[in-house]
């Protein structure tokens, strides 16, 4: 029987924080051998009102130059006093010839907490899968029972 867990490899991308008003670089992420990368965004309280730019980079080596994936980036995070938890889903294609992804996170303001994970896999156990340029992305606001509406 063949289950979630056995077809993706999860990954921390953002260890979970409270993160200052600036750019943050998450870990590094090898996805080698897999073909998409699904990144899991979560934001939680603030200090005040304050937001989360998240976006995608990637390198051909874990400690090369890594530049930013096209259409790979999260601009609709935001916290106030009565909105707080959210949680976005990015999926974007690895890049074969640069497999090395980071995230980075922009907060603006003030402090929020933040994390990020990142599922790599293999759309049908098959390379290529997927084209090359294809960058697709999905959001909503996690309400308080934890249903992504």
């Amino acid at each position: 029987m063949h289950t979630l867990i056995y077809n993706v490899e999860p990954v921390v991308a953002i260890i979970p924080a409270t993160m200052s008003a600036a750019a943050h670089t998450g870990l590094t992420i090898d996805g080698t051998g897999y073909d998409r990368a699904a990144f899991i965004m979560m934001t939680g309280s603030g200090a005040g009102a304050s937001t989360m730019i998240f976006a995608i980079s990637k390198s051909a080596s874990s400690a090369g130059t890594y530049t930013e994936v096209t259409g790979a980036s999260f601009v609709s995070f935001s916290s106030t006093a009565t909105v707080t938890s959210r949680c976005a889903i990015m999926d974007i294609p690895v890049d074969p010839t640069k497999p090395w992804m980071k995230t980075i996170d922009t907060v603006g303001t003030a402090t929020l907490d933040g994390a990020c994970l990142c599922l790599l896999y293999r759309g049908s156990d098959s390379r290529p899968i997927t084209p090359n340029n294809t960058t697709q992305a999905h959001g909503g606001v996690i309400e308080a029972k934890n249903v992504l509406v």
